[in-house]
């Protein structure tokens, strides 16, 4: 195993999740989200498979938010006019974006409420 191939490697993966940031407003709602999930986390002391289960979404609607935006980068660059097969396309990997982002609304509903629920009561 090469050492400097490897920290080269994180490296350019930190800066292309950078860029994401940077250069996607949709990637910093859900950085927000992300960190305010981990803020609820910690002070409601959810429990370790509650943490995957949040952990897991939140990865997962990154990792789909670039994919995204690779897609719709690599098609501008295949065929900078506009074109409707191109434009499904984007419009499909836009609503594969929106499908894993609702699915982490609905897993943190059902990993938070009861704990909202239980401090609503007390």
């Amino acid at each position: 195993m090469n050492l400097k191939r490897l920290i080269k490697s994180f490296q350019c993966a930190f800066h292309g999740f950078w860029d994401l940031l940077r250069t996607q407003q949709n990637s910093r709602v859900h950085a927000v989200a992300a960190i305010a999930v981990i803020v609820l986390g910690i002070l409601f002391q959810i429990q370790p498979i509650e943490w995957a289960l949040v952990l897991f979404v939140s990865a997962f609607v990154f990792a789909m938010e670039q994919i995204n935006t690779v897609v719709e980068r690599m098609l501008d660059i295949l065929h900078p006019a506009d074109h409707p097969g191109i434009g499904h396309a984007k419009d499909m990997m836009a609503g594969a974006v929106l499908f894993a982002a609702l699915a982490a609304v609905i897993i943190g509903l059902i990993v938070f409420l009861p704990y909202v629920v239980r401090m609503i009561i007390k």
